[in-house]
């Protein structure tokens, strides 16, 4: 039997190919977790001398046995073939130091069950033979103080070395290339020789070596070609893999679509629906035929397939950018599919909240301010999308790529062939307005009663773009936070779309934004939005430690490394550099740059763009629950449709659902306030106050007496303004020097209802008393009390569900509005309701009865603040002060 190839790790345990080589690229931060398949491990009867840096690198071992000849097996070793190229790839296009790639692969040939029966017949330490990891076999963190770290060592031309071995052995072995090596060979025996074409030796260290700097990315100089018609060809040649990919990007990011929003998309889906020669069915079965991968934006087009079939690729990518015919059939019925697209998004309360936040944030100044909605796609004709295609689908608005195995005079061949005909045109463009911040936080809130939780947008607007160098810190400070820039980076360009982030601080040419959503409970948003704001604050204002930055750096260097291999993204960062919105080094030195970034970068650029007292809040949830701790909090509260049209305050009131009755409140009530014994003992009563309207500020006293007798004075600068005095006989209203008497009506009713605390007077006769609701007041829950007093004024009284004090007191009534015809004649008198409440707080105890110390009255006219400076009940008033 062939002997399997081993690597002897401290003493007894071995470490196969794809275990080490995880271990090594998780060391740099290349790998994620499990993110290469088939780890293997040997003899595991004494792994405790290296499971610590195993348990490390997050390496998993494989959850079932290796059974010879089964389809698992054969699966997970087509992967390990897979994971081999990938590490080639790995080390053509980022130009790694040889001693950061992993040993990668050995033996693993048709008898290797058999080794693995043996090698369970001996625990010696002679055994040469690979076991592998026991079934279900999960390590745990690492504690990180592992002694020893596996690292490997390579030769700097090893991969140049093993591309000759394959061939070699292919050829030795089967007598067959490498292109046909897999349909002859099938998976299995193909991996076997591929691991069997290795012989690379690794050495364990007692300590990491120090990292090196960043490789420079070689993205490679395209050959570049302009054709007379203004369409930009860039060509990359890469014989490395037989792919061809093709990719075309134009410019209409800065297209406003206004009643006809979605009409690009909708432009994109006509032009895969069918060709002047072909079908949609034909086309989309053609490339499926062919095993080509292919997708359409608004504004991209993307085919990339075998080789083999380049020119058959180009054709229909050519045929779908020239050529579309706009069949009226697949018009209706993708119109139809994007109707009931965005009609299942009116349901979504995530799609709802992002589009009333861009709506607000950038509505009217950028295109990102618009959203399209069933009624905006019922209004595009075909004739629209034919005119949409025919402004901005143009060669001088486009760029070409052409990446692959192909040569430059291939691909000149086949572009001028058929993309010289092409007709350039003038495309317009639309002129933007600059997007400003908020003045100060505000919370805008869409109401949905139906809502079990709230989702909260906190943003603000962070100028800046892809050519700034504070991209790179903005990095760092996006995965500290949980979000993803590079994704953002990305789907901005065009490669994909971009996914619903916790966190983003995003550039952006046309306008910036700092963004952080979150999901949580209706009853923790507020809480939740105290603690996001507070988080936002401490990474503006504590640097961070050497050790986080460091992981950060290492982290985000392996997965934008790993990030080149998309073609799609690739393809979007050509266009990108071509229309000047990133600059022509940009991902060449990204890794250098993010490597450079310091603490006090990171500072910075948080201090720069993210804006606490600038934040608009965006809230969607069940109002009623939400809006009353909020208002408790301090914040205004505006209200908003699902079309981020605003909207009057909602009914925030429930149904009372326990047996309390009014009687009930009202006993309460007196027990809160010190008890009805103790309010009823207060004969006499002196107040007196600071009032604030607008900037101007006055004083008042107020005196009153049992039964009825009442006096108030208004003073500015120490002189008496105004003068309200009654005595149960007589009253008047004195302002200055004109003096106003009460009508008889007013004095009658005054007798009935001049009480020190109106609700005493509940067992007189007219008093009554009926609970309405409940509903939110000042950041508290409140029964509403519908009461009508012995003169017959009618006022509506919100007792705090928790204390029972009294929080708001609103006044109900009407006046008459006239109506007039066309030619101003009065035609009836309509009654008018109006309103007007005084909120109460700052409850103080002053000889065994509290008081609220602030009043903010508001009506009609605005909002006017009492502010109490004493309180003396029980003082000596003559009856003579109200003569």
């Amino acid at each position: 039997m062939k002997k399997i190839a081993s690597i002897r790790l401290f003493g007894k345990v071995r470490l196969r190919g794809w275990g080490l080589a995880a271990a090594c690229l998780l060391s740099i931060g290349i790998v994620e977790g499990d993110g290469l398949s088939g780890m293997w491990l040997a003899d595991t009867t004494d792994m405790s001398p290296v499971s610590d840096t195993l348990r490390g690198y997050g390496v998993l071992a494989k959850d079932s046995v290796w059974q010879q000849g089964s389809q698992e097996t054969r699966q997970e070793v087509r992967q390990e073939a897979d994971s081999v190229r990938a590490l080639q790839a790995m080390e053509r296009i980022l130009g790694l130091p040889a001693d950061t790639l992993a040993a990668v692969g050995e033996a693993l040939t048709q008898d290797s069950a058999q080794a693995v029966r043996s090698s369970r017949g001996s625990d010696t330490e002679e055994n040469t033979t690979d076991t592998l990891a026991a079934e279900g076999i999960v390590f745990a963190p690492a504690d990180s103080s592992a002694a020893s770290y596996v690292v490997s060592q390579v030769e700097r031309d090893s991969l140049r070395q093993r591309d000759a071995q394959i061939k070699a052995a292919l050829a030795s072995l089967y007598g067959i290339s490498m292109s046909d090596a897999e349909s002859e060979l099938g998976p299995q025996r193909l991996a076997d020789t591929l691991m069997a074409a290795d012989a690379y030796q690794a050495k364990v260290y007692d300590s990491l070596p120090q990292p090196t700097q960043p490789p420079y990315v070689k993205i490679g100089t395209p050959v570049r070609f302009t054709l007379d018609n203004g369409l930009k060809v860039l060509v990359y040649p890469d014989s490395s893999v037989p792919v061809v990919t093709f990719y075309i990007g134009i410019s209409n990011q800065g297209v406003f679509e206004k009643d006809k929003k979605g009409v690009s998309d909708l432009t994109a889906a006509m032009l895969l629906a069918g060709v002047q020669n072909r079908t949609k069915t034909q086309i989309t079965d053609s490339l499926a035929n062919m095993g080509s991968r292919y997708r359409m934006t608004r504004s991209s087009f993307y085919v990339s397939g075998l080789a083999r079939y380049a020119t058959q690729n180009f054709n229909l990518f050519a045929d779908v950018v020239l050529r579309p015919s706009f069949p009226l059939q697949e018009f209706f019925a993708e119109k139809q599919a994007m109707k009931d697209d965005y009609a299942l998004a009116d349901a979504r309360p995530s799609e709802i909240l992002n589009r009333v936040y861009r709506a607000l944030a950038f509505g009217g100044k950028i295109p990102s301010g618009e959203f399209a909605s069933p009624e905006t796609i019922d209004r595009i004709t075909v004739n629209d999308c034919q005119e949409y295609y025919s402004t901005y689908w143009r060669p001088n608005n486009a760029v070409l790529l052409i990446m692959g195995d192909i040569t430059e005079a291939q691909a000149r061949k086949l572009v001028e062939g058929r993309f010289r005909f092409w007709g350039r045109a003038e495309v317009p463009q639309d002129k933007m307005s600059s997007v400003n911040d908020l003045p100060s936080t505000a919370i805008d809130f869409i109401h949905d009663p139906s809502a079990h939780d709230s989702r909260i947008i906190i943003s603000n607007i962070a100028e800046f773009d892809y050519n700034s160098p504070d991209v790179f810190p903005a990095m760092i400070i996006n995965h500290l936070m949980g979000g993803d820039l590079l994704s953002n980076i990305q789907a901005s360009l065009g490669a994909a779309p971009r996914s619903e982030n916790t966190f983003s601080l995003s550039p952006d040419p046309l306008g910036g934004y700092m963004y952080l959503s979150a999901r949580v409970p209706n009853l923790e948003a507020v809480r939740t939005i105290t603690e996001k704001t507070a988080r936002l604050q401490s990474i503006r204002r504590t640097p961070l430690d050497s050790t986080t930055l460091a992981s950060v750096k290492q982290y985000l260097i392996g997965r934008i490394a790993l990030s080149f291999e998309d073609r799609e993204a690739m393809g979007s960062y050509g266009v990108a550099v071509e229309n000047g919105t990133v600059k022509q080094d940009f991902l060449e030195d990204i890794l250098r740059q993010i490597n450079d970034v310091t603490a006090e970068d990171v500072m910075r650029v948080a201090q720069k763009y993210i804006k606490p007292s600038q934040f608009r809040i965006v809230i969607y949830g069940d109002a009623r629950k939400v809006v009353p701790p909020l208002e408790l909090a301090g914040y205004d509260v505006t209200f908003y449709d699902k079309t981020a049209q605003r909207v009057a305050r909602p009914s925030l009131s429930q149904p009372i659902t326990d047996s309390i009755s009014a009687r009930d409140v009202l006993e309460r009530y007196f027990e809160a306030m010190g008890g009805e014994k103790k309010m009823r003992a207060v004969k006499t009563l002196r107040q007196q106050y600071d009032i604030l309207i607008g900037d101007r500020k006055l004083q008042a006293v107020v005196l009153a007496r049992l039964p009825f007798y009442y006096q108030q004075l208004l003073l500015f600068d120490d002189e008496v303004y105004l003068k309200t005095t009654y005595n149960g006989n007589m009253g008047y209203t004195k302002v200055e020097n004109t003096t106003t008497a009460l009508s008889a009506d007013a004095v009658e009713k005054g007798r009935l209802s001049r009480s020190i605390f109106p609700l005493l007077d509940y067992e007189k006769e007219g008093f009554q008393a009926e609970l309405d609701s409940i509903v939110p007041v000042l950041g508290h829950f409140t029964y509403r009390m519908n009461v009508t007093l012995p003169d017959g004024k009618i006022q509506n009284y919100y007792f705090s569900t928790e204390d029972y004090r009294v929080l708001r007191i609103e006044e109900v009534a009407s006046r008459a509005v006239k109506e007039t015809d066309e030619n101003g004649r009065v035609t009836r008198y309509e009654p008018e309701k109006i309103a007007s409440y005084s909120d109460y707080r700052d409850y103080k105890e002053v000889d065994g009865v509290m008081y609220p110390f602030t009043t903010e009255i508001r009506d009609e006219s605005g909002r006017i603040i009492w502010q109490t400076t004493s309180v003396d009940p029980g003082v000596s008033i003559p009856e003579k002060v109200f003569r």
